[in-house]
């Protein structure tokens, strides 16, 4: 009886120790199922996750923008105003799909943008 009490705390913490790693893994789902949701709503009519379309597959934007994912940020919110700036990778994509320019998504929120690169990162 004494064994099964001195051991019981110890069981305790590691039982605790699963369950935050579990948490910390759902939450990465959950996030990547939220992104997924408003790539879908917004994006997936004119982006595939592979193969163009409309517009550039998404799988490998990240690399394509050679990881800078504030400067993706900013062209998800306002396509055109980047190109206006003669921001390199923009440009390149206006000059592959022209006339064709992304609609900007303003409305966005910072915690959305994160949502979808990261569905996008985990595109097989």
């Amino acid at each position: 009886m004494k064994t099964v009490l001195v051991l019981a705390p110890f069981i305790f913490l590691a039982a605790c120790g699963d369950a935050n790693q579990n948490t910390s893994s759902n939450t990465a789902n959950r996030t990547e199922a939220s992104g997924q949701a408003i790539y879908e709503m917004k994006c997936g009519i004119c982006h595939k996750e592979s193969g163009a379309s409309t517009g550039p597959a998404l799988k490998g934007v990240i690399a394509r923008w050679n990881g800078d994912t504030s400067r993706i940020q900013a062209f998800i919110r306002d396509p055109s105003k980047m190109i206006a700036a003669a921001d390199p990778q923009a440009n390149a994509v206006y000059e592959k799909y022209k006339p064709v320019v992304m609609n900007g998504f303003p409305d966005l929120s910072p915690q959305q943008l994160q949502e979808i690169l990261q569905y996008i990162q985990a595109i097989p």
